[in-house]
């Protein structure tokens, strides 16, 4: 007594002069179940094509993970915009204090024009720098108004972009939910498919498509890199090829007792009569198809899921089914980076421009400056005296000659060579919406408005006794 190499089949030795009596357990019972577990173990290859369907499950994820990465990126690029925004509010604030030197400058202007009997050629000199700051105050007026247009310009591309992420993402949210939808189809396919194939397998089982018995005998037998076993012809009478990997050179063995010709024909003789489930790969269905095969039409698709299944049952094809799954409405990875990248370049683009703006800014306010520091060096001696003063709405008189406002403040310390500046925050400069200057006089000054304030102001008075040179 023996046994086969590959499927541990048993078999009777010298079967022509062997005395045993034949074991119907083994020869027929075991052999089967051990063809039956051979069979099975092509089950298997169908889980690693599952396993495969895992693994591209995982990419998709890691590629979703890269598009969250993605993102990350975007909201620190909109950081430095806002940066850049705060950055912007700095200078302007700047630019108001600046407004503020100049306005003080202008009412230095005024006062030099009231006491112009002191020095008619002083007066005309301040003139002149009055005006050129004036110019240079509606420059910077300008390129900062530029520079406001040019933010809402961006914040208005900035929430479009925004609007279109959204968008996208709604997309994406969409073709999760195609995916989603096609993967529980494919898997109530794939769960119909093997209730079919075992009710199948029953139907065969319980003689339904009993056919003639099948002869096998043993054909080519050649080496190779991988075990593989092919059948030749058609049934009842088929080939089987094997290719079968070179192992390492054995020790030479007696000579035995069994031909070759006699070793195929117990093979065959063990797994002649087998009729079962077979997969065949065809181009083109036959005409008449054979019972107990299973046709695999190439269908044009993708890996792991090439091939739609047949079976002959009725004197007709019908269709197992297939487990493909359509991704072609999905979004690819490399489209959505690349719409990524080109909105952040957008946004680069958008603070450059930004960044030039407040460049120019810069070299305005540091003009000014240069101005309001060559009007100052005209004045010698200063002694600046400071206090607050809070003005309510109705302690304004107008003053019914000039139309204008007036406040009256009585102060002995004060002579008509006085120089009085006022001084305003961002939130007493909102409630004067008109330009103002200050008079001085002996024994006091008097704030001049062309129009009344909003309401109650704080004003930053500051006293310098000045000698004209």
């Amino acid at each position: 007594m023996s046994e086969t190499k590959e499927m541990k089949l048993f078999k009777h030795d010298n079967p022509e002069t062997s005395q045993e009596l034949f074991d119907i357990s083994k020869s027929l019972n075991e052999n089967w179940d051990r063809i039956e577990n051979y069979v099975v173990g092509n089950e298997k290859s169908r889980i690693d094509s599952e396993n495969e369907r895992k693994t591209n499950e995982e990419m998709r994820q890691t590629a979703e993970n890269e598009r969250n990465t993605d993102e990350e990126k975007r909201e620190e690029a909109e950081d430095i915009r806002k940066t850049n925004e705060e950055n912007r509010i700095s200078k302007e604030l700047e630019r108001l204090s600046n407004e503020e030197k100049r306005k003080a400058t202008e009412t230095s202007r005024i006062e030099a024009e009231t006491n112009r009997d002191t020095s008619e050629q002083e007066r005309v000199i301040n003139e002149e720098a009055r005006k050129l700051a004036e110019q240079e105050r509606d420059n910077t007026e300008l390129t900062r108004v530029e520079a406001e247009e040019s933010r809402e310009s961006n914040e208005q591309i900035r929430q479009t972009n925004e609007e279109e992420r959204k968008a996208d993402e709604l997309i994406r949210q969409t073709n999760e939910q195609k995916r989603e939808q096609s993967e529980e189809e494919r898997i109530v396919a794939e769960d119909a498919r093997e209730k079919y194939i075992i009710e199948l397998k029953g139907r065969v089982e319980n003689g339904e498509f009993k056919g003639d018995p099948n002869t096998l005998t043993i054909g080519k037998v050649t080496k190779g890199d991988e075990a593989q076993v092919t059948i030749e012809g058609d049934s009842p009478n088929q080939i089987l090829n094997f290719i079968l990997p070179k192992g390492d050179k054995g020790d030479k063995g007696d000579k035995g007792d069994v031909s070759l010709e006699q070793m195929n024909k117990a093979i065959a003789d063990a797994i002649g009569n087998l009729q079962g489930i077979d997969y065949q790969v065809v181009g083109v269905l036959p005409e008449i198809g054979e019972k107990g095969i299973i046709y695999l039409l190439t269908n044009q698709g993708e890996k792991p899921n090439i091939y739609d299944e047949y079976i002959w049952i009725n004197d007709d094809f019908e269709i197992i089914g297939t487990t493909e799954v359509d991704l072609s409405q999905y979004a690819k990875s490399e489209d959505v980076a690349s719409q990524i990248n080109t909105v952040k370049t957008e946004l680069e683009g958008n603070i450059s421009k930004n960044t030039n703006k407040t460049t120019e800014l810069e070299i305005n306010v540091t003009q000014n400056k240069t101005d309001i520091t060559s009007l100052q060096n005209s004045v010698k001696d200063n002694i600046p005296i400071g206090n607050t003063i809070t003005i309510s709405l109705d302690s304004w008189v107008k003053n019914e000659a000039t139309q204008y406002y007036e406040y009256d403040v009585q102060d002995e310390t004060v002579t008509s060579n006085t120089k009085i500046m006022g001084d305003l925050d961002v939130e007493n400069q909102n409630k004067i919406n008109s330009r103002g200057h200050i008079n001085s006089y002996d024994g006091g000054y008097k704030i001049i408005l062309a129009d009344k304030p909003l309401d109650e102001v704080t004003i930053q008075i500051t006293k310098l006794k000045v000698q004209v040179v």
